[in-house]
């Protein structure tokens, strides 16, 4: 693939306009149901919605860890479907399970009481395996929502044959279960009304099951819940479609099982995904899997943690674990139409830019203080340079090498390795650029060159979707910074963050007063003032000051000292004239604590 497209390029889904829309229905919906009409066990309309059949069809399907295994994932899905049931606790159900087709050697059918995550104290499902015949099981002192699983652990060349029929008999109660392009809106809400009891409620798309409280359910009852589910499942087909699973071929087709979004109550999860389910907290995280306006251009927390069940395990090495999955909501972010990208929109690039203006042999892609977004960064850099097919075709290499990694460098060797043999450019300058260091480097480059492929017509280290990302500040060099025992790079103070740093060194010997950084605005650029900030924390706060200005980084005058405040608020410094300059140094005299360390937060030209 040598097509280099070096423009922010729009996700082959365009621009997705979704109407939204509210349904407002009167009481009369909410229609009165008798004992007699909850306890009917047909698929007959009855009392205004369809109720679940109590006889149900369940089909052998591979298990998620082989699912798992086939597509290279770490994180496997929900092999299990739902009923449309629940048990209260402590309470006795009775099923009879009946084999209407064989299944493979291995196979088995479960049944689970209670949802993934869904509650602190009782955070995985009560699973009984069943015989055929009559099953009698006792829930546990939490009951809960009832699924069904019916899977193997065969090898990825055998194929799952069996279909099994269950039938509830006694114990069970319904809850409100909505299908997408079955349910009705009228019929939702006449659930909601009818099982008053029920704890929580079950949605089911075309790729996931979103399991909240009825209570929830409730305070969005009146949006559309076909949008919701639509919305879903365009989500789960960008993802989907950026990791190959074209089904070009059977281990590329997409996964077999839907994925579980739940709500959750354990206080210590805000949003969180890992086997079986993703689950959203109660505090307000849940709103987002609810309601569509919010899981529509706003909704990057749900898709970072659907990412997170499409992550490949083979380059997601030490540190990438909230890098990678971002490829997914980057690509969804493009698709919903939501410009400029989060890279942009929160100021990332000023980050790459300082990374970059180090020295080459300084900068370490996995060293401490490297920021989740400034890796993104890096594999955002292929992506606009050879668009979504880059992505789609590395998925798919992965799966098909299915190479027996484990260590950084393994992972990293086969990243760098494999990119080249996707792109069909030598990414070496590239990977040097951005600082990957390990042990056996030397060998992976050696490998790349005997490729023998062409290196890339422009430097990709200069793409960028943010269009003042060539016009940025570097640091062209600093008396000293602390990053041994700290992130104190002196990069930090064009960052844009106040939050970080630089402070000078400090862990090998303290280096002393006078300090400076010299910036490097990259052309002779108008200067009116400065603004500056000191170090938040309060601690090692800089007193007194001189600005200097050059044009060629060697012969400097002098704009004049000051003396700065001990605030931690941005503090102004007017010229009585505009300057023309390229190089600007700050020059540190004292500190306001009389000790030889120094640390600033942020420097801007105004």
């Amino acid at each position: 693939m040598k097509t280099l497209n070096f423009m922010k390029r729009a996700s082959k889904f365009g621009l997705l306009i979704l109407l939204v829309a509210t349904s407002a229905c009167t009481e009369k919906e909410f229609t009165e149901i008798s004992e007699s009409m909850l306890n009917n066990t047909n698929s007959t309309l009855i009392a205004g919605f369809t109720p679940v059949d109590s006889i149900q069809t369940v089909i052998e399907k591979p298990s998620s860890d082989v699912e798992n295994d086939r597509l290279g994932q770490g994180a496997g899905a929900s092999d299990f479907v739902p009923t449309g049931f629940y048990l209260e606790p402590n309470a006795t159900l009775t099923i009879e399970t009946s084999e209407l087709t064989s299944g493979t050697t291995n196979s088995k059918i479960q049944l689970g009481i209670g949802t993934y995550s869904r509650y602190s104290n009782k955070w995985n499902p009560q699973w009984i395996a069943l015989d055929w015949g009559v099953n009698t099981i006792q829930a546990d002192a939490y009951g809960g929502v009832i699924w069904l699983r019916y899977t193997n652990r065969q090898a990825e060349n055998e194929t799952p044959t069996g279909q099994a029929s269950v039938r509830f008999i006694d114990g069970f109660k319904r809850h409100p279960y909505y299908k997408y392009g079955v349910t009705t809106q009228s019929e939702w809400h006449a659930m909601l009304n009818a099982y008053p009891d029920a704890p929580d409620v079950t949605l089911e798309g075309n790729h996931v099951y979103i399991v909240v409280s009825r209570n929830k359910a409730i305070e969005f009852k009146d949006k559309d819940q076909d949008v919701l589910l639509d919305l879903t499942t365009q989500i789960m087909d960008i993802e989907d479609d950026i990791s190959g699973l074209d089904g070009s071929a059977t281990i590329h087709k997409r996964n077999v099982h839907k994925i579980l979004m739940t709500e959750t109550d354990d206080p210590g999860t805000y949003m969180s995904a890992t086997w079986y389910r993703t689950a959203y907290n109660d505090q307000g995280a849940v709103n987002y899997i609810i309601n569509p306006d919010q899981l529509y251009q706003q909704g990057w927390g749900p898709w970072h943690e659907l990412g997170h069940m499409h992550q490949q395990q083979a380059w997601k090495w030490d540190g990438l674990g909230e890098v990678t999955v971002n490829i997914y909501s980057l690509a969804v972010e493009r698709a919903m139409g939501v410009t400029p990208s989060r890279l942009v929109s929160e100021g990332h690039w000023s980050e790459v830019r300082a990374f970059m203006s180090q020295e080459q042999r300084k900068r370490d892609f996995n060293g401490k203080g490297v920021s989740v977004w400034v890796k993104l960064a890096m594999f955002h850099q292929l992506w606009l340079a050879f668009g979504d097919e880059f992505y789609q075709n590395l998925h798919k290499q992965t799966r098909e090498d299915a190479p027996p990694v484990i260590s950084t460098e393994e992972k990293m060797n086969y990243f760098m390795i494999t990119a080249c043999t996707v792109s069909g450019y030598n990414l070496t300058r590239f990977f040097q650029d951005w600082g990957f260091q390990f042990k056996n480097a030397k060998s992976t480059y050696n490998a790349i060159a005997a490729l023998n492929l062409p290196e890339p017509p422009q430097d990709l280290t200069q793409l960028s979707d943010d269009p003042n990302y060539n016009t940025s500040f570097t640091i062209e060099s600093y008396s000293s910074q602390e990053t041994s025992a700290e992130n104190g790079a002196a990069l930090n103070i064009i960052d844009g963050n106040l939050d970080t740093y630089w402070h000078s060194e400090w862990s090998s010997g303290n280096s002393k007063y006078p300090h400076y950084i010299i910036i490097d605005t990259e052309s002779s650029t108008t200067i009116n003032g400065f603004s500056l900030t000191q170090r938040q924390n309060g601690s090692r706060h800089v007193k007194d000051i001189e600005l200097l200005i050059s044009d060629d980084n060697k012969s400097w005058n002098s704009l004049g000292s000051f003396q700065l405040n001990q605030t931690t608020t941005p503090q102004s410094i007017d010229l009585n004239q505009s300057v023309q300059s390229r190089y600007i140094k700050i020059q540190m005299n004292s500190s306001y604590d009389g000790t030889e360390n120094a640390a600033l937060a942020e420097f801007e030209i105004i």
